[in-house]
Parts: C-alpha cells; sequence; structure tokens
C-alpha cells in the first residue's frame, strides 16, 4: 500500500530517540526560519510538552529503502508501474507492506528511478503499540536510516559527489547509512556492532562503483555511545582501512537522531 503523507507543519514538535537504554527526547520550536533545540536526557512515559505532536522513528532491522528502477519514462508512467518493480525487489509481497516513494527523477539511460521507503504492516502496527505503550504515540513515524541521512545533510552540508558514512552508535541498536553528495545510497543495521561488520557493509555498497575506489569518505560518529572510545576507536580503525577517511565532528551527537 503506498502512502503519502500529509502532516501539516507545526510550531512544536517532540522527538523521540529509544535506541538508548535511557530513551531521549528533544523538543524543537520554530520561530520564523529559526528552531530552537531542548533535550530531556532521561524519559519515563510522559512528553514534557503533552500539546506537540510527536515524532519517532522505526528501526533499520524493521523497514527498508530502495531504489528502484523502472525501463519506462516520463516520470508520470514510469511511476505508475513502480510497485511491480517494487515487489520483486522486496523479500516479503508489496501487498504486506507500507511504502512512500521520497524522491524519483528520469535518468539520461531513459529510466525512471526512485527512492522508496517503508516496511511491513505487521512490523508498523507493532511499533506503534510499543510506543503508545510507553506513552508516546507518535504522530510521524519516520525510516531511522533516513532520518539520520537528512540530518547530517542539514547540519553538515556535503561536498558535490563527497562519499560519506553516518554512524548511530546505541546501546539498543546500531545504523550505518552511506551516500554520494546530498543522495543516500544505503541504509544498514550493524549488527554484530563490530568493525568486521562495518567493512563487509561497505564494500558491498560500493563494489559496483569503481570510480570511487580511492575516494575520501567522510565518516559521522553520533549517538550516545560515540563517546566512549571502547566503541568508537575499534570502528574508526575500521573505516580507515579501507582508504581515505575523514572524520567530522559534531557538536551533540548523543542526541543527533
Amino acid at each position: 500500500m503506498s502512502c503519502p503523507p500529509h502532516i501539516d507543519w507545526a510550531r512544536r514538535c517532540v522527538a523521540l530517540d529509544d535506541s538508548h537504554s535511557t530513551p531521549c527526547l528533544l523538543r524543537a520550536t520554530r520561530s520564523g526560519r529559526k528552531v530552537t533545540f531542548e533535550s530531556w536526557v532521561q524519559h519515563h512515559g510522559t512528553p514534557p510538552d503533552e500539546k506537540a505532536p510527536i515524532v519517532a522513528a522505526s528501526p533499520v532491522r524493521d523497514c527498508f529503502a530502495r531504489w528502484v528502477d523502472v525501463p519506462l519514462t516520463p516520470l508520470r508512467k514510469g511511476l505508475r508501474v513502480l510497485a511491480s518493480a517494487l515487489d520483486v525487489v522486496l523479500p516479503f509481497p508489496i501487498e504486506s507492506c507500507s511504502y512512500h516513494v521520497l524522491c524519483a527523477m528520469e535518468t539520461p539511460e531513459g529510466k525512471t528511478r526512485a527512492l522508496t521507503v517503508g516496511a511491513r504492516e505487521e512490523a508498523l502496527y507493532a511499533r506503534l503499540g510499543t510506543l503508545a505503550t510507553a506513552g508516546t504515540p507518535p504522530l510521524v513515524l519516520d525510516h531511522e536510516g533516513v532520518a539520520l541521512w537528512t540530518q547530517g545533510v542539514v547540519e553538515h552540508p556535503p561536498q558535490e559527489e563527497s562519499l560519506r558514512g553516518i554512524v548511530h552508535l546505541a546501546d539498543q541498536r546500531a545504523v550505518l547509512t552511506i551516500g554520494r553528495g546530498q543522495d543516500l545510497i544505503a541504509t544498514y543495521a550493524l549488527r554484530p556492532l563490530a568493525p568486521a561488520t562495518l567493512n563487509r557493509l561497505l564494500n558491498a555498497t560500493l563494489v559496483d562503483m569503481p570510480e570511487l575506489k580511492d575516494a575520501t569518505i567522510e565518516w559521522l560518529w553520533v549517538g550516545p555511545l560515540s563517546g566512549d572510545p571502547s566503541t568508537l576507536a575499534p570502528l574508526q580503525a575500521a573505516a580507515e582501512e579501507g582508504g581515505k577517511a575523514a572524520h567530522l565532528n559534531n557538536e551533540a551527537p548523543e542526541t543527533f537522531l
């Protein structure tokens, strides 16, 4: 089932990150073009701002983000048959999931190329039920990997065609996103959280991009465990094994997501 979003702008919202053993709430307030943030490190079931809509994320392990190519143009015609193409690449029937097309374009090769995100409805309902039981029923449920990537683009605008990896480290789960310029390429759950896993996923993503073999990869390390040297150092060393690496600094990595 395709699910086009219909969400009105709000002056305030509360974001929930429960990837750590101590869930974190972040309230965002918009005034004109400026957005200010205030965080609560601990959360015990009652949002600090009950009138603000809640935004949460679906874990990467429970959802998908797939680029799909359809050998058809113009764009409107390609999008009409996108569901059939997506059904071929998904490991489950498309009828059992909800999905949305984040972006779509026509390629020079005469194809329609689209980035789709979604999840099985069973997993979505389970996630919504868990959050409701915890006292934080969300108005918006985002894709964890996509949210991580887009926030990285906002806070650290990439150079055109630059290669970047963003890793969110938490004790409940860890996420890797890889992209080029402003475009997301892939997102993964880091299971197990180990240097070998990081290298395997990175190599699998870039195997079809030989032109990037000698490219410098920008790395952004965020999340509650990004300040733990025993967790971070082995992963950074693994990232540097694959070639040139540059590490970006973030002012508030613990509450980045």
